[in-house]
């Protein structure tokens, strides 16, 4: 016999079958025909668990049939039966309690919370098609920016600048501050209704802009106030 072929294990009971005994039960040696003379079986695919005890640290199934029962599952992953389909049976384990098999229909129904789509809640998109699936699509362009088929949406701002006679300082332009603006977006002005006459008698109208500034002109010195609405995008 060829030593090299030979299995040594440590028991406390003797091997069944063939084997090389060394005299005690703490050591021996064994041939493959122990092995497969022995109450070990080897299963190679799936068995049916029928009656069957299975211990794995400290958690224990006693007594249940899974039959053809595929589906597992922890519990705490288990918030509702979004994931499975009708008919499914699965076998969960629950902290405190154990291994548990459990229907389709036992499991909750979805909902806003268990979804992640509560008041609450701040899912997030890549996209939202709004009343057909190709016409709409609201997008995001950029930060703080929204595009609806590509196009962005313009997202305005407003202010009242007040224009006093002294902030002309005797002359024909005016620097005024607006927070938002800067050198390149789209502004809009138009006088207050109270203002109207003087500002179109004035020929006022805006001349230049920066970051947080726009720049009025007239066509003489102004001799009232005038105020006047700035609508610009952001």
């Amino acid at each position: 016999m060829n030593l090299s072929t030979l299995l040594k294990f440590t028991s406390s009971s003797k091997a069944t079958g063939a084997e090389i005994n060394t005299g005690t039960n703490d050591e021996k040696y064994t041939t493959p025909k122990a092995i497969t003379d022995s109450k070990v079986s080897l299963i190679d695919g799936t068995e049916t668990l029928t009656n069957k005890t299975i211990d794995g640290d400290n958690n224990t199934i006693s007594n249940l049939d899974l039959g053809n029962e595929v589906n597992w599952a922890a519990a705490d992953n288990v918030t509702d039966r979004t994931a499975f389909a009708s008919g499914d049976k699965l076998v969960i384990y629950e902290a405190g309690v154990g291994f548990r098999k459990i229907d389709y229909n036992d499991l909750p129904v979805a909902t806003r919370d268990s979804l992640g789509l509560d008041t609450d809640d701040s899912p997030q998109f890549t996209g939202i098609e709004l009343g057909n699936a190709s016409d709409t699509t609201l997008t995001r362009s950029a930060a703080g920016k929204l595009a609806v088929e590509g196009n962005n949406v313009a997202m305005l701002d407003t202010d009242t600048v007040e224009i006093t006679v002294a902030n002309w300082n005797s002359g024909t332009t005016v620097d005024k501050t607006v927070s938002g603006i800067t050198a390149t977006n789209i502004v809009w002005v138009s006088p207050a209704p109270a203002s109207y006459d003087k500002f179109v008698e004035f020929e006022i109208k805006a001349t230049g802009q920066d970051t947080d500034e726009i720049t009025f002109g007239a066509s003489s010195t102004p001799d009232a106030t005038i105020n006047v609405n700035v609508v610009f995008e952001k």
